[in-house]
């Protein structure tokens, strides 16, 4: 077939080896569930803020401005530098090297769509997505779902896709990054999902997701699909009625002399204090046992110490969502 769908790609796949492959036993396959990294919300599920399936047949059209800088394909395989939303991938693409998916990622949906990408010529971000309205210390989860499009053992030598995720602020500065690793040739089209937990220090803030294909020289293959970009709320936002000092002074003269929180109304808490070193020198299961600035029954010196509380609250909280805090609280003398 000529015309776009084979400009440039196939002049790279110049040694094309056809082999046959039986299916991999114990492999998670098009409907499985693979995890790949391991940070996630420390509790099952969480409230969903963003989900970015690429909508449906019916809305296959470009990306919104700004969601990426590769140019946009008005047919199913997309040359070097460019991308396409599709519902499914036939045969057809670059000699059939590339793998035939019969649908999208997304569970339970008819007609939805994917993100597929042919990776540029030189290494950098190709998608990114903003979220805004987050909560201030406050732990979030991000995922995505991804596969290497080119079918294991079509070509030699071949490139495989290798992603970093990176989740920044609204100003540039680097929340989280992780480094996703290459997207393994499969001789089956396999989805693995991708996580990474990160927190902000601001109410209401803006988060921007990005996505960047550290690969950029020429050669088979560097082409993956995405779909389903989901952002969770691991816990519940940090609004609660907490108080605590900022500094106290264990002098014994009846004035803050023991570092006191106050929390209303409480289910469960936590408390661990640390000196500079990390090295936890007290802990408590009870806003009502108080840290009076010992240590083995010697008293700490002045300074800066670390403290994590754990807690969750009665009312209207779920209780199922615990709060996190951390924070630094000053020892006088």
């Amino acid at each position: 077939m000529v015309g776009p769908f084979f400009t440039g790609k196939i002049a790279r796949r110049l040694h094309w080896r056809w082999l046959r492959y039986a299916v991999l036993p114990g492999v998670c396959y098009v409907a499985a569930v693979c995890v790949a990294t391991a940070q996630t919300c420390p509790e099952s599920g969480g409230q969903l803020v963003l989900n970015e399936t690429f909508g449906t047949s019916a809305q296959a059209d470009p990306l919104p401005a700004g969601q990426t800088s590769y140019r946009y394909a008005n047919y199913a395989c997309p040359n070097d530098g460019e991308y396409t939303v599709r519902t499914s991938l036939d045969s057809s693409c670059f000699g059939n090297t590339w793998h035939v998916i019969p649908r999208d990622h997304t569970p339970g949906t008819v007609g939805g769509n994917m993100l597929l990408v042919n990776g540029d010529a030189r290494p950098g971000e190709f998608f990114r997505q903003s979220v805004t309205g987050l909560c201030a210390n406050t732990a979030y989860e991000v995922s995505v779902w991804a596969l290497n499009l080119l079918q294991a053992n079509t070509c030699f030598p071949t490139i495989q896709p290798n992603l970093t995720m990176r989740i920044e602020s609204a100003s540039g500065q680097v929340l989280q990054e992780i480094n996703l690793g290459n997207l393994p040739e499969t001789t089956t089209p396999i989805w693995q999902r991708y996580t990474t937990v990160f927190s902000v220090s601001q109410a209401s803030a803006t988060v921007v997701v990005r996505f960047i294909n550290n690969r950029g020289e020429g050669g088979c293959g560097n082409d993956m699909a995405l779909d389903d970009l989901q952002l969770r709320q691991c816990t519940a936002c940090a609004t609660s009625p907490i108080q605590i000092p900022d500094a106290f002074s264990p002098n014994q003269d009846g004035l803050n002399d023991d570092l006191v929180i106050f929390l209303d109304p409480l289910i469960s808490f936590d408390l661990t204090i640390y000196d500079r070193w990390g090295t936890v020198i007290f802990a408590s299961s009870s806003p009502n046992t108080h840290w009076n600035g010992t240590y083995n029954g010697q008293p700490c010196p002045p300074g800066n110490y670390t403290y994590r509380i754990t807690y969750r609250l009665g009312g209207p909280t779920d209780p199922a969502k615990p709060f996190i805090k951390t924070g630094q609280v000053m020892l006088l003398r």
